[in-house]
């Protein structure tokens, strides 16, 4: 397996986040699709190093050296999850700043659901894993203070390895106890183990509120995404009876219109009408028609 040093996703590291430009216009969708392909070569990466992490806390239970490597491969392995997580987020961000009428905005936000899909599926192995690894440094304090505590039972040795072992008085206690060479390198051992539980614990709570965020960002994106669209929609509703209307003045005002000429028109026959009898009236009085003399 490669060092995870050269299994970076280029594509989204090298967005500005959108909060540093003037007008953010968002990722076409050739972009969009690239960047959703370089996390899942990432998810696929970490995914593939969880079996590896695994494998090398085994080692490390044994094997001091080892035990120094597993907890940096271990510290790396949060690194990329961050980095992933960081990724989906701002892919998030641009499907919620689409424009609805834009036609990849669907694209989007299906690979996108995809995309979230996998990583909780990783997510949710991450937290399997780190509850192995707890539960193998649990089961080593258990082995390790049985060998100095012979006549302890099972419980016994379950409860003390529970015991807050980063607890200076607790640890001092212990030693006192035993002042046996093997007895202080063993209880040494057991200290350590219990500080890197310690570490696990924190690591797996860590995992679990970033599974909780991964499934609220889903449920807020897929909130803002839906008002959006239904703002989109109502915009649309609004302009087609803005149009209706505007069509009804229209055929109102070209109905006024056509009344008016008619109303000319009327007028105009009425004055001609008046005229021709006031004339035929003044013509019979008076004789002066055609040929009377």
């Amino acid at each position: 397996m490669q060092p995870l040093d050269n299994q970076r996703p280029v594509s989204y590291q090298q967005q500005p986040p959108p909060q540093q430009q003037q007008q953010y216009d968002g990722l076409s969708e050739a972009q969009f699709l690239d960047q959703v392909q370089g996390l899942r070569d990432e998810i696929k990466a970490l995914n593939q190093s969880l079996d590896e992490l695994n494998k090398r806390h085994k080692r490390s239970l044994a094997d001091r050296d080892v035990k120094e490597q597993f907890g940096d491969y271990h510290a790396e392995l949060q690194h990329q999850r961050a980095m992933i997580q960081d990724g989906v987020r701002r892919l998030g961000n641009d499907l919620a700043s689409t424009s609805p009428s834009d036609k990849a905005r669907q694209t989007k936000k299906r690979h996108l659901q995809s995309l979230k899909t996998t990583l909780q599926k990783v997510v949710e192995k991450s937290i399997k894993v780190e509850q192995d690894i707890r539960n193998g440094e649990e089961a080593e304090r258990i082995r390790q203070l049985g060998l100095v505590h012979q006549d302890w039972d099972y419980s016994r040795l379950q409860e003390e390895a529970r015991r807050d072992w980063g607890n200076e008085g607790v640890f001092q206690d212990a030693l006192m106890n035993n002042r046996t060479e093997q007895a202080t390198e063993v209880l040494g051992n057991v200290r350590a183990r219990h500080m890197d539980l310690q570490r696990v614990e924190k690591d797996v709570s860590e995992i679990a509120l970033l599974y909780q965020e991964l499934a609220t960002l889903v449920e807020q994106q897929d909130e803002t995404i839906v008002a959006t669209e239904q703002n989109a929609e109502y915009t649309v509703d609004n302009m087609e009876a803005g149009n209706q209307q505007v069509k009804v003045a229209t055929d109102h005002a070209r109905r006024a219109r056509k009344l008016k000429w008619w109303c000319l028109l009327l007028c105009v026959i009425i004055i001609i009408v008046v005229a021709l009898g006031v004339a035929l009236g003044i013509c019979l009085n008076g004789n002066r028609c055609g040929g009377g003399k």
